[in-house]
């Protein structure tokens, strides 16, 4: 092999090497995301701090340890959204400073219990306007993971004056956060009774340990001392 060869070799491994590099990256921050305060209702019978707003007269519960949501059968549908919010009460740091304590992302889980609906949304407000994302629906009966990256630019609709800096600003001063459930009607003249669960509610940091450099090295060295013959070429041309 003639050294242009040994080069381009060097440079195919080098490439390599980076790209498995950047995965372990990514793998090794979606590990470190650190839970900055959660609600799991572990203690049954206690919904301190949580309340439902809307048409739909939802009605909260904690019987096994999640915070079981229930709507009665309408004998007329009423349009709208139901919101279940944060209130007084709610765990220290759900509201307050999103900012100064570094939340990066909230993440919970939801279960549609018997029966499907129209839209799950994730809120949070600030005294200024309330912040809405769009998530996709889950499959009846099956407890589905959700995460939102508290980043304006991954889809966050606001009201008036909704900007990247205005985003910033709301997420300094959370007065509450929670989620919307759209009923699903689907034409009916009649909506049976509908029962979801929401669990381990929480805040994110996605900020890298200091273990996530321990991690990295020992994903990435082996590969250096691997590919150290073949990445010589390059270092040295």
């Amino acid at each position: 092999m003639n050294r242009r060869q040994e080069t381009k070799s060097a440079k195919l491994t080098a490439r390599l090497v980076t790209i498995v590099a950047a995965v372990c990256t990514l793998n090794a921050l979606e590990l470190c995301a650190t839970p900055i305060v959660s609600e799991g209702w572990d203690t049954i019978g206690n919904i301190d701090g949580w309340t439902a707003t809307g048409p739909g007269g939802a009605t909260l519960d904690n019987s096994d340890r999640y915070l079981s949501i229930s709507f009665v059968a309408e004998s007329v549908p009423l349009p709208g959204q139901d919101i279940v919010r944060t209130g007084a009460g709610a765990a220290a740091g759900l509201t307050g400073d999103y900012v100064a304590n570094s939340a990066q992302s909230i993440g919970f889980r939801f279960l549609a219990q018997d029966y499907p609906f129209d839209g799950l949304t994730l809120y949070f407000a600030s005294p200024s306007r309330v912040w809405a994302m769009p998530l996709a629906v889950p499959v009846v009966g099956e407890w589905v993971n959700y995460r939102v990256s508290l980043d304006y630019n991954v889809g966050w609709i606001g009201g008036p004056g909704a900007d990247a800096t205005a985003f910033g600003n709301d997420l300094a001063s959370v007065s509450w956060v929670g989620v919307g459930i759209s009923h699903n009607y689907a034409g009916c003249d009649s909506v049976p009774a509908q029962n979801y669960g929401l669990d381990d509610f929480a805040t994110y940091t996605e900020t890298p340990e200091p273990g996530t450099c321990v991690f990295l090295l020992a994903a990435t060295l082996p590969l250096l001392v691997m590919f150290r013959g073949k990445l010589k070429p390059r270092w040295l041309a």
